[in-house]
Parts: C-alpha cells; sequence; structure tokens
C-alpha cells in the first residue's frame, strides 16, 4: 500500500549543499555541527545542525 504525500517541490535550476564536521572531546564524547541549504530560482533555504553525543 503506497502513499504519496506533498511535499515542497524542488526549484529549477537549484544547488542543493550539505557539509558538516564532527569532533573528538575525549575517548567516549563527540560533538558535531552540519549545514544544510538550497539555493535556487527565488529560493532560499538554511539549516544548521548541532549534535552531542556520548557513550557509556
Amino acid at each position: 500500500m503506497g502513499r504519496n504525500l506533498p511535499g515542497v517541490p524542488l526549484a529549477e535550476d537549484s544547488a542543493l549543499i550539505d557539509a558538516g564536521l564532527d569532533f573528538a572531546l575525549g575517548t567516549n564524547t563527540t560533538a558535531g555541527v552540519a549545514y544544510s541549504g538550497q539555493f535556487g530560482d527565488g529560493v532560499q533555504d538554511n539549516a544548521v545542525k548541532g549534535r552531542f553525543a556520548w557513550l557509556f
């Protein structure tokens, strides 16, 4: 059973950018930051995400 979910269409002549970095803060901890962006014909969307992980 399939479903169609409407979403925001991509703009014509658009560029999608995803980049991120992770840093080891210790033997069991990491932190990271990531960026996502869409740039196109009259469209601009940006997101920045942070993350922290502690393994125990």
